[in-house]
């Protein structure tokens, strides 16, 4: 759960805590904890005991995270405003620079970290 994710790594992530409140995405932080469990779970490979889940998980998402400008485009405003919010929450949440327990190699990988989003996410 994100509340024994947070217990996990609190304390270590003040700096990303405030850059997340700095956007007012505050309300997702549930999702960042989550997000980070799974990379840090990723970065072990076959040794995590979560190994097996994460390996069945879908490598492709056609949410509103996914979507292009122009997708936003062509759907009615409503649905147009909440794709966009998630695409938002996606790029400010997958921002994990100031995580310092993970590898630099993770953090440099963004599509690894839109992908463990989007697990946090629609899970």
């Amino acid at each position: 759960s994100s509340h024994r994710a947070q217990q996990e790594f609190g304390g270590q992530l003040d700096d990303a805590e405030r850059l997340i409140r700095s956007l007012n995405a505050s309300d997702e932080l549930r999702y960042f904890y989550l997000m980070l469990k799974i990379l840090v779970e990723y970065e072990q490979g076959e040794k995590s005991p979560w190994y097996p889940w994460l390996n069945s998980l879908p490598r492709y998402f056609s949410n509103g995270a996914s979507m292009t400008p122009f997708c936003f485009e062509c759907l009615p405003p409503l649905t147009a405003a909440l794709a966009m919010k998630e695409r938002t929450n996606i790029m400010n949440l997958s921002n994990v620079n100031k995580v310092p327990f993970l590898s630099q190699q993770t953090k440099e990988n963004k599509d690894l970290c839109r992908w463990a989003f989007q697990i946090a996410f629609t899970r």
